[in-house]
């Protein structure tokens, strides 16, 4: 199943945060039984089917680990702008079969206030609406994507191996991270800065520090 508006009073973003949702958005929601995959796999595929619609009108639309979608901008492409992020969450029932539910939020028609609290973000906001000059129809957006998503869905409960495997290979070429050098803050607090030298088969991101000793990060903020 598959849910979407343009304006939520409530959400919940990473680690239990506050999601902002104003009008003018798109906020998405899949819900689908994992069968023989990876609850991560069914976050990963429809943040990069997303991406790449988007890509298709912004080509510089691209993933940041962990959960951003961020589009570059600048004279020099050299200025990273939060365009969205996406969540996925594990549902257990008792005697059915096992769900996951990936929401999915996008600055799409978005006014954006610079000076608002209500987007907090390490990253400048940027509406999508900005970077093309025009708006878009959402539920023309919802009508393209969602089949595409379910069907990579589809390939994932049935193929779960060969659909990872292809995921893996689709973020990396869409991923805003690799190839930097980052700062990634822990949920402990501790700080590790190195560079983000490849996304390991579980989605952790592998951080290379200064002394050469290789992290393999499950979670943090990334800048």
């Amino acid at each position: 199943a598959a849910a979407y508006c343009d304006q939520q009073t409530s959400g919940r973003g990473r680690l239990g945060r506050e999601w902002k949702s104003p009008k003018g958005g798109l906020y998405l929601s899949f819900a689908s039984p994992i069968g023989m995959g990876s609850p991560l796999d069914f976050g990963m595929a429809a943040c990069i089917e997303i991406a790449e619609v988007l890509a298709e009108s912004y080509p510089d639309v691209f993933i940041k680990w962990p959960n951003d979608l961020v589009a570059i901008t600048g004279d020099h492409h050299n200025r990273e702008n939060k365009l969205g992020g996406f969540l996925s969450s594990f549902i257990q029932l008792p005697k059915r079969e096992n769900h996951v539910v990936v929401g999915v939020g996008i600055n799409l028609n978005t006014i954006i206030d610079l000076g608002s609290a209500a987007l907090p973000t390490s990253l400048p906001p940027v509406s999508f609406k900005e970077l093309t000059g025009s708006e878009t129809d959402i539920e023309t957006l919802v009508k393209k994507v969602v089949p595409r998503v379910f069907s990579t869905f589809q390939e994932i409960r049935l193929n779960p191996e060969s659909t990872h495997i292809g995921l893996i290979q689709r973020w990396r070429m869409r991923s805003a991270t690799l190839g930097r050098k980052v700062k990634v803050t822990r949920m402990s607090g501790e700080i590790v800065e190195g560079t983000a030298v490849d996304i390991g088969s579980n989605f952790h991101l592998q951080l290379k520090l200064e002394s050469g000793e290789v992290l393999h990060l499950q979670e943090g903020d990334c800048q």
